[in-house]
């Protein structure tokens, strides 16, 4: 991988050699993206690489030594928006741009950015407004991460034989963020929410057992980490917890998040952008997959453990359950988590 840092260096490339990627939206997807960089990097050494992102998912690839500079914006930034601080920060039109996100709204923005060449899913209906497209049923055929790198094999002409492991980055101040958050000694993290709905989410009741074995079984200190958005569920926990917990839940930025996790000895968490950012920052992981496929996000790194349903109805891919039981998790029992835990502990992070 090429050495540098994302957020300033434009080198003296020519301009027909600009390549812009519109990253997901959602912070595991994002992560997920990681490898395509990595591959086009690897494969193409010599081109300006852009990244248009949210800012909420712009520390995700701010560490990233293959993407030469990020064009951030807001949430509430139509298209026309975009499109013009794309021409702006790229001296002009991109002479490609790889669209990751499978809305109309991000393929109208490469249009409306003058991009030369516009590959993506054929998704949303956005078939026209693409130069090349991949059928929208091979989108769920594989790994998310390989779903990503197939764009690059369609335009190079060239095979990927292996899909590189997310990596975040270098994290040089997760001491000091544990300690400003209140963190000393050693402690692990519990990531109970999801974004997406209720349907990815592990019982309340069996996060807080599992955080007292965990830490009667260690002596390290339980923390809880997620957006502002998750607070109840996270509150709910440590009032069921038999252990004293530190709830950091919607107190830390993405960036604070991503620093004081590389810190920790452990994560469990729901399928969530929280694990993803574990699993690529090589901290031990385990994982709880409910109404979702591992198959299709299961979070990747050197240690990752991921337990799942056999129930008939999974995975459904709901926000909620349509059965209104959840029997998804019936069968992943706080025991089935520890012995998780206890294998990934044993294992230890990455070295």
């Amino acid at each position: 991988m090429r050495k540098g840092h994302t957020e300033n260096s434009i080198t003296s490339r020519s301009e027909s050699d600009s390549i812009l990627v519109l990253v997901p939206n959602w912070l595991g997807d994002a992560v997920m993206s990681l490898p395509f960089f990595d591959v086009l990097r690897g494969r193409h050494p010599d081109a300006r690489i852009f990244a248009g992102c949210l800012e909420y998912v712009r520390p995700i690839f701010k560490r990233s030594g293959s993407i030469d500079r990020m064009i951030p914006w807001e949430r509430g930034d139509g298209s026309w928006t975009r499109a013009a601080q794309i021409r702006q920060k790229m001296d002009g039109a991109p002479k490609v741009t790889f669209i990751l996100p499978p809305s109309f709204s991000s393929a109208l923005t490469a249009w409306l950015a003058r991009s030369g060449e516009r590959l993506g899913y054929g998704t949303d209906m956005r078939g026209p407004l693409l130069t090349q497209s991949i059928h929208r049923r091979m989108l769920r055929k594989s790994h998310l991460t390989e779903a990503y790198v197939r764009l690059i094999d369609r335009w190079d002409g060239r095979a990927t034989m292996e899909i590189p492991i997310p990596r975040i980055g270098s994290v040089k101040n997760g001491i000091d963020a544990a300690r400003k958050a209140g963190i000393e000694g050693r402690y692990f993290i519990i990531a109970p929410g999801a974004k997406y709905g209720s349907a990815k989410m592990w019982p309340g009741e069996r996060y807080s057992s599992l955080i007292g074995m965990i830490s009667r079984e260690t002596g390290w200190l339980p923390v809880l980490s997620g957006s502002v958005s998750e607070k109840d569920v996270s509150s709910a926990i440590v009032s069921g917890s038999p252990v004293d917990c530190l709830d950091l839940t919607g107190n830390s930025s993405i960036d604070e998040m991503i620093d004081i996790m590389s810190g920790a000895e452990l994560v469990a968490g729901n399928d969530s952008g929280a694990v993803h950012v574990a699993g690529a920052l090589g901290v031990p992981l385990v994982t709880i997959f409910g109404s979702t496929s591992p198959r299709w996000t299961a979070p990747r790194g050197p240690n990752v453990r991921i337990l799942s349903s056999s129930a008939g109805c999974s995975p459904c891919f709901k926000k909620e359950c349509p059965l209104g039981t959840m029997e998804c998790f019936d069968e992943i029992t706080v025991e089935k988590v520890m012995a998780e835990v206890r294998a990934a502990i044993s294992a230890g992070p990455e070295e």
